[in-house]
């Protein structure tokens, strides 16, 4: 919508914040976090651990599927004869 020859962004185009997964406030949307105006109106979206992908790449892999938990970051796979082993892969963030 065009006001006084501005262009303002449809609703559609806004971003969201990647903490709460909430819209961000118009006039926001290039940040990536709430906080200029006010903190998240929700709490944080779960994080992803990773587990489910290094599950995969063990299955492609070997054809064998595995249990994956995470311990501080690091991934402990469990095969199905339960001989469980340190993968090596460490999750950064």
């Amino acid at each position: 919508m065009a006001v006084l020859g501005v262009m303002r962004p449809e609703r559609n185009d806004m971003s969201n914040c990647e903490i709460c997964g909430e819209p961000m406030p118009l006039g926001e949307e290039m940040f990536k976090f709430h906080g200029y105006s006010g903190n998240c109106p929700k709490p944080p979206l779960p994080r992803d651990d990773g587990a489910e992908a290094v599950k995969s790449i063990f299955k492609r892999a070997t054809g064998v599927d595995v249990s994956v938990r995470v311990v501080n970051g690091e991934f402990y796979v469990t095969d199905p004869d339960g001989q469980e082993f340190r993968t090596g892969l460490v999750r950064k963030h």
